[in-house]
C-alpha cells in the first residue's frame, strides 16, 4: 500500500508541474524580461562573454556573479547544436527547476513530519507540501512573475540542500558532508546574485542550533556531531565554489557600489519595507507587485482573494500550536519568527532594530529588498506547516466526507489564488507579454561585417539600463543590445552620476548631435548603430528621438553596411576610426563632462589625434587618481604601435623607437585592475590614470622598442581559483564514489 501512495504523488507532482510549463510555452516562444533580459537567445555570445572577468559589454565592465552562468550556458549551447529549438530548451529548464523544488520539498515534509503525522498520511501530507511550494505568492511574485533566471535556480536548489543537510546530520551519513556542496554545482545559476549564496545556509544553520539546545541533556557526542558536520560541509563548499566566489570577493566593491552605498542601501530598503508590512509577510505577498502595481489586476484586492490569502497563515501557524514540543517544533518556530522579522525589513514591529543591523553589518545591505530575496526561504518553512496544520485540522472532524469536503475547498482555494499559473497570465496579462521572438535582422547584421573586431554606438540611446523593443512579439527588461549583436555596444549606462553617462545623457538632450562621428570615437566605436525597433516612449525621452537618430546619421554622411526593418548599421570612414589602444598626439584638458561636450560640439578635439583629461575630482567620475593632470608630458609620438588583443582580459603591445614619456590609452572603462607592465616592471599606479573622462591611460617613460603586457590582473587570479575547485570537486568525487562503492559490498555481503 505505501508503495502506490508513494507512485501516485510522484506522477501526480511530475504531471502537475509538466502542466504548468506547458500552458506557459503552449506558443511555442522565448521568454524574457526583467534583469536576466536575453541571455538564453545567443547561448554562445553569452559565453564569450562572460568567460572571463572582464565583460566587453559597451565599454566594459567588471561584473562578479556572471562565472556562475557559464554551465547553464555551456549546456544550452550544446542542447541547440543539436538542433533543439531554444524555447524548448528554456522549457526544460523550467520543468526540471519546478519538478526538484517540488520533490525536494516533498521528500523534506516527509523527513520533517515524521513522528508527527501517521506513517499512512505522511505522503498526504508531502503532497499538499509540495503543490504549495510550487503555488504560494512567493513562487507566483517572487521567483517566476518576477523572471529572474538565479532566482529561480535558487528556488529549487535550497530546499533540496536542506533535504540533504538533514539526511546526512540526522542519520550520521558523512558521505552528505561532500554530495550536498558538490549538488550545488549543477545550480551555480543561483549564485550569480551576491544575495543569494549564503542564505542557503540559513536553515541548516538554525536546524543545527535546534539540535544543539535539544540534545542539552544528552552526551556532548550528539552536540559536537551535528558542528563538526556542518563546519565540514562549509568549508568543502567554500573550496569547490572558489572559482566564482573569488570574483564576488575581488571585484565586488566596484561592481556592486550602488548595493553597498549605505545611503543608497538605507533608502531603498526603507521605501521596499512599505510593502513588506507583518500583514502582507505573513501571508507571502508582495504588496508592491501584487496590490500597488496590480501585477495581476485589482482581483486580489476583492474580499474573495483576502480571505483566500488568509487561510496560509491561519492553518500554517495553526500546524505549529499543534506540534508537540522538541527539536522539530523549536526549528519551525525560530525560523518562522527570524524570517519573518528579516523579511519585513523596517516595517514594525521592530523596524528599528532591523535598521541598526542593517547599518552595522555592510553584508546585510544587499538584502535591501528583503522579501525578494531572504523571502524565498520562507515557503520552505510555509510548505510543511501548511500541510502539517491542514492534516491536524481534518483529524479534529469526525465526518470523512467533511474532511474530504474541507480538504477539497482548501486545495481549490490555493489554487484559485494561484490561477496566473493556469491561465497563462504568468507570461502574457495585460500590457505585460514576455513572450519573444528575435527577427533574424540581428543575426543578418552580424554576418554583413568583416570578421574583425567591431565597436557599436547605438542610436537612440537606451538611457537607463531598461529596454523595449517592438517586434512581433517584443521584448521589454533590461537593455538586451550585448546577445543580439556579436560586438560590444555604447547604448546604456548604469549610473547616471558617471562621467560615461553623462556623455549620453547630453546626446538625449540634444547636444553634440552635429558631431556623432566624434562622440562614437571617444568610445572607439567604428560602427553606428539605428534601432528603428526601439519603443524610446519607454524611457522618458524625446518623442522625436528615432526621427533625430537618423538625421544625425545622416549629416554624418556614413557608408550604410546594412539595413532591414528592425536596424541599420552605418560604417566610420577608415581614417575615422580610433583604435582601442591608442597613442595620442596632445591632450586637451578639462574639469567637467561639460567641457569634452562643448569640444565635440565645436569640433575643438580630434579624439583620434588627442585625449580628454579632467582634471577637476569632485565633478568628474571617475576622477583623475593621484597624478595631476596638468603634470602630464607628451614628449614624442612613438614611430609605430602594434596591438594584438590575445582575450578580452589582455593585450599585447609592441611599441617600436619611442623617443620620450608619452601615454597610452586604453578606451575601456577605467577600473584599478587593469595592469601595465614592460618587461619584469611594471608601470606604476601613480601613472594610472583616467583618460577621455572614463577611460585607462598609462604614463609610459620609457624610450626605444619594447613590449607592453596589458591585463586584468583578476583575470589571472581567476584561472588559479578554478584549478583549486576542480581540485577538490575531483577529490570530493572520489570520496563519494568509495563510500558508496563499500556500502554496496557491504550490502552484498550481507
Amino acid at each position: 500500500m505505501k508503495k502506490k501512495l508513494e507512485i501516485f504523488p510522484i506522477c501526480f507532482i511530475t504531471i502537475f508541474c509538466l502542466l504548468i510549463v506547458g500552458i506557459w510555452f503552449k506558443d511555442k516562444k522565448l521568454l524574457a524580461t526583467g534583469e536576466e533580459g536575453l541571455i538564453l537567445a545567443n547561448p554562445v555570445r553569452s559565453i564569450v562573454l562572460y568567460s572571463h572577468s572582464w565583460n566587453e559589454v559597451g565599454a566594459g565592465i567588471a561584473v562578479p556573479g556572471v562565472n556562475p552562468m557559464i554551465p547553464l550556458l555551456f549546456l544550452e549551447s550544446k542542447v541547440i547544436d543539436l538542433g533543439v529549438p531554444i524555447w524548448t530548451f528554456q522549457a526544460a529548464i523550467f520543468f526540471l527547476l519546478m519538478l526538484i523544488g517540488s520533490f525536494s520539498i516533498y521528500y523534506l515534509t516527509k523527513e520533517l513530519s515524521k513522528h508527527i503525522v501517521r506513517a499512512e498520511l505522511e505522503a498526504k501530507v508531502a503532497l499538499i507540501s509540495a503543490l504549495f511550494y510550487t503555488l504560494n505568492p512567493i513562487s507566483l511574485l517572487g521567483v517566476w512573475y518576477r523572471f529572474s533566471l538565479g532566482f529561480m535556480f535558487f528556488y529549487a536548489l535550497a530546499p533540496l540542500f536542506f533535504f540533504l543537510f538533514l539526511i546526512g546530520v540526522n542519520y550520521r551519513k558523512n558521505v552528505y558532508i561532500f554530495l550536498a556542496p558538490l549538488v550545488t554545482l549543477l545550480f551555480t545559476f543561483a549564485f550569480a546574485s551576491p544575495a543569494l549564496p549564503l542564505l542557503i545556509w540559513l536553515l541548516p544553520f538554525i536546524y543545527l542550533l535546534s539540535l544543539y539546545f535539544r540534545h542539552s541533556k544528552e552526551e556532548s557526542k550528539s552536540r559536537v556531531y551535528p558542528i563538526i558536520y556542518f563546519i565540514l560541509m562549509f568549508i568543502f563548499w567554500i573550496v569547490i565554489s572558489i572559482w566564482w566566489i573569488f570574483p564576488f570577493v575581488e571585484l565586488s566593491r566596484a561592481a556592486f557600489a550602488s548595493e553597498i552605498d549605505p545611503s543608497h542601501a538605507i533608502g531603498t530598503l526603507k521605501a521596499n519595507s512599505k510593502d513588506f508590512s507583518v500583514v502582507n509577510v505573513i501571508r507571502l505577498i508582495h504588496g508592491g507587485f501584487l496590490y500597488r502595481a496590480e501585477a495581476f489586476g485589482p482581483i486580489y484586492k476583492t474580499p474573495l482573494f483576502q480571505m483566500f490569502s488568509w487561510l496560509i497563515p491561519i492553518v500554517s501557524i495553526f500546524g505549529i500550536f499543534n506540534l508537540k514540543p522538541g527539536r522539530i517544533k523549536f526549528f519551525y518556530v525560530t525560523s518562522f519568527i527570524l524570517l519573518i522579522f528579516l523579511v519585513k525589513g523596517t516595517s514594525p514591529p521592530l523596524g528599528s532594530i532591523f535598521l541598526w543591523f542593517f547599518k552595522t553589518i555592510t553584508f546585510l545591505q544587499v538584502y535591501r529588498n528583503p522579501l525578494e530575496k531572504i523571502g524565498m526561504l520562507l515557503p520552505i518553512i510555509y510548505a510543511p506547516l501548511f500541510s502539517i496544520g491542514l492534516f491536524f485540522l481534518l483529524t479534529k472532524i469526525s465526518s470523512l466526507k467533511m474532511r474530504r469536503l474541507i480538504l477539497t475547498v482548501v486545495v481549490g482555494c490555493l489554487a484559485i489564488n494561484s490561477w496566473p499559473f493556469f491561465t497563462g497570465a504568468m507570461v502574457s496579462f495585460g500590457k505585460r507579454d514576455i513572450r519573444v521572438e528575435i527577427p533574424q535582422s540581428f543575426q543578418n547584421a552580424n554576418n554583413a561585417l568583416s570578421s574583425k573586431v567591431h565597436i557599436f554606438f547605438s542610436l537612440p540611446q537606451m538611457g537607463g539600463a531598461s529596454g523595449r523593443y517592438k517586434w512581433p512579439y517584443g521584448y521589454a527588461g533590461v537593455e538586451s543590445s550585448e546577445y543580439l549583436f556579436n560586438y560590444p555596444t555604447i547604448v546604456k549606462f548604469y549610473d547616471a552620476n558617471a562621467f560615461y553617462a553623462q556623455l549620453l545623457i547630453a546626446l538625449s538632450f540634444g547636444k553634440m548631435e552635429s558631431n556623432i562621428v566624434g562622440l562614437a570615437q571617444v568610445f572607439s566605436a567604428d560602427t553606428l548603430v539605428f534601432r528603428k525597433d526601439t519603443d524610446v516612449l519607454a524611457f522618458g525621452d524625446r518623442l522625436d528621438a528615432l526621427e533625430r537618430s537618423e538625421k544625425m546619421i545622416n549629416r554624418a554622411r556614413l557608408n550604410k553596411v546594412f539595413d532591414s526593418p528592425e536596424v541599420s548599421l552605418w560604417s566610420l570612414p577608415e581614417e575615422k576610426i580610433v583604435p582601442v589602444i591608442y597613442i595620442p598626439d596632445s591632450i586637451k584638458y578639462g574639469d567637467s563632462p561639460a567641457d569634452l561636450i562643448s569640444l565635440l560640439e565645436n569640433n575643438q578635439i580630434d579624439p583620434k589625434h588627442q585625449v580628454f583629461i579632467c582634471t577637476n575630482k569632485d565633478k568628474c567620475n571617475p576622477s583623475l587618481q593621484s597624478k595631476e593632470g596638468m603634470q602630464i608630458k607628451i614628449e614624442a609620438v612613438p614611430k609605430r604601435i602594434e596591438v594584438k588583443k590575445i582575450s578580452p582580459s589582455m593585450y599585447d603591445i609592441k611599441i617600436e623607437q619611442s623617443q620620450g614619456e608619452f601615454l597610452l590609452v586604453f578606451n575601456n572603462s577605467f577600473h584599478p585592475g587593469w595592469t601595465a607592465s614592460i618587461g619584469n616592471m611594471s608601470i606604476p599606479e601613480d601613472k594610472h590614470i583616467v583618460a577621455n573622462g572614463y577611460a585607462n591611460g598609462f604614463i609610459v617613460d620609457n624610450k626605444g622598442s619594447f613590449d607592453i603586457l596589458l591585463k586584468f590582473a583578476p583575470e589571472e587570479k581567476m584561472y588559479r581559483t578554478y584549478q583549486i575547485s576542480l581540485y577538490a570537486v575531483t577529490v570530493g568525487t572520489l570520496i563519494v564514489l568509495v563510500i558508496w562503492m563499500s556500502q554496496i559490498r557491504v550490502k552484498i555481503k550481507q
